[in-house]
C-alpha cells in the first residue's frame, strides 16, 4: 500500500478535515505547522492539501498577487483555480500574523553562523513571539554521502562529523535559548531522517542507503538515555547489509501522539 500523506498531515486532517477553506479563522488564526524554508513538509501532507506553511525569513514575508475575482468555469480547471486562489488567500493572512509575531519575538543566544543554526533562531523567534503554531519542520540536508563521508586514515574526521557538529552545535544553542526565555517545558525537539546507511564503506570512502538510523529526542519532558542496544556489527559486512532494526519509527511517532499531542492510543 502506497500512502501519499503524512503523520502529521493525517492527524491535522482528522481534527480540521474542511482546510484550507474558511481558514486562518478566530478559532485558528495562525498555521497548523510551519516549514522552515521554500517547501512545504511532506510530513505535514493531508488528503487533499498541506497543512504547513513554507517560511523561509519570517521578518520578510512578501505579500503574494492573487488575481481578480471573475466567476470561475464549473469544470475541473475552475475548481483547480479556486484551489489556487484559496491558497494564496491563506498565505498572505497567515504571512501577515507569523511576521508580526516574529517582529514580537526576541532570542537570548548567541547562534553558531549557519543556515541551519538560523532557522531554529527563527523559530525561537516564533514561539516566544506568541505563535500557536504547533508543528515546526527544520531541514538540514547534505547527509547523502555516498563519497567522501570521512577523511581517509582519519574517520573522526570529514564531511559526516561537520554534519554532525553543524547539527549538534545549533541545537545545542536552540535549547539553551528556549531555556533562557522559559519555553523549554512547551517544546518537544525530535530529529528523523528520510534513510540510513549502510554498515560497509564503499569504495569512495561514503555509504550507500541503508535500513536503520538514530533518532534524538529533546527536551525536559524526554527521559533521558538510551534506548537500544549497541549493533553487533560484523567483521566482514556484507555490502548491502544495514544495522539491525530495533526500534519500529511509528512506535516512536505514536508515543509522541500520545504523550506530547496527548491523543488517545
Amino acid at each position: 500500500e502506497v500512502i501519499n500523506t503524512g503523520w502529521l498531515g493525517r492527524h491535522f486532517q482528522d481534527d480540521y478535515p474542511e482546510f484550507p477553506d474558511g481558514f486562518p479563522n478566530e478559532d485558528c488564526p495562525h498555521p497548523f505547522a510551519i516549514a522552515v524554508g521554500s517547501q512545504v513538509s511532506q510530513t505535514c501532507q493531508g488528503l487533499g492539501t498541506n497543512y504547513s506553511m513554507a517560511v523561509s525569513d519570517p521578518f520578510n514575508l512578501q505579500a503574494l498577487a492573487g488575481g481578480d475575482d471573475t466567476p470561475l468555469p464549473d469544470e475541473p480547471y475552475g475548481d483547480e483555480l479556486a484551489f489556487l486562489r484559496t491558497s494564496i488567500a491563506q498565505a498572505n493572512a497567515y504571512g501577515q500574523v507569523v511576521q508580526s509575531v516574529a517582529e514580537q519575538g526576541n532570542s537570548l543566544a548567541q547562534y553558531p553562523d549557519t543556515r541551519f543554526a538560523r532557522d531554529l533562531q527563527n523559530v525561537a523567534y516564533l514561539l516566544s513571539g506568541g505563535l500557536r503554531t504547533s508543528v515546526y519542520v527544520v531541514s538540514r540536508g547534505g547527509f547523502d554521502t555516498h563519497a567522501n563521508q570521512v577523511v581517509v586514515g582519519d574517520p573522526e574526521s570529514g564531511a559526516h562529523a561537520e554534519l554532525m557538529s553543524t547539527l549538534t552545535e545549533a541545537l545545542a544553542v536552540f535549547q539553551a535559548d528556549l531555556e533562557a526565555q522559559g519555553l523549554h517545558e512547551r517544546v518537544l525537539t525530535m530529529t528523523f531522517s528520510e534513510f540510513g546507511r549502510r554498515i560497509r564503506s564503499n569504495e569512495s570512502f561514503g555509504t550507500d542507503h541503508g535500513t536503520a538510523a538514530p533518532l534524538f529526542l529533546m527536551g525536559p519532558c524526554v527521559q533521558s538515555g538510551v534506548l537500544g542496544e549497541s549493533p553487533e556489527i560484523p567483521e566482514e559486512a556484507e555490502i548491502a547489509e544495514g544495522v539491525a532494526l530495533q526500534y519500529d519509527f511509528r512506535d516512536i511517532y505514536g508515543t509522541v501522539f500520545e504523550d506530547w499531542f496527548q491523543l488517545e492510543p
